[in-house]
């Protein structure tokens, strides 16, 4: 009778302490769970902080930009207006520059196809060979 109450008394010991760890395990995943949701709400929180600096950044560039642009055309057309001579001048100046660039453009175009040429040439005398 005494050996049958110490199994019991071990068994009794054996099945708490296996309760005392199942629940001090699922507390421990229970919390650990918690703390991932915590930290995806807070790098979701900053996600949107960031997106919203972000937006007005850019708001702010483009406010710039456009008032840039605004005294740009506001003095376009004082000049226009007030100096005639002097928007034909600088109208004139800009034309030139432009047809400059594009006969640099064409000149080197044209030497760039030479080279080529001179290159399928020798090519073709040395595959001949």
């Amino acid at each position: 009778m005494i050996k049958e109450n110490v199994w019991l008394l071990v068994c009794l010991c054996v099945s708490t302490l296996f309760g005392i760890y199942y629940i001090t395990s699922q507390s421990e995943i229970r919390m650990l769970e918690q703390r991932v949701e915590l930290g995806n709400k807070a790098c979701e929180i900053a996600d949107n902080q960031i997106r919203d600096l972000m937006y007005e950044n850019q708001k702010v560039a483009q406010e710039k930009e456009s008032s840039k642009t605004i005294s740009y055309v506001a003095g376009a057309i004082d000049a226009s207006v007030q100096r005639p001579d002097y928007y034909r001048e600088i109208w004139h100046r800009g034309y030139d520059q432009g047809s400059e660039v594009k006969q640099e453009l064409v000149e080197s175009e044209e030497k760039q196809l030479e080279k080529e040429k001179k290159n399928t040439k020798l090519l073709k005398y040395l595959t001949e060979k």
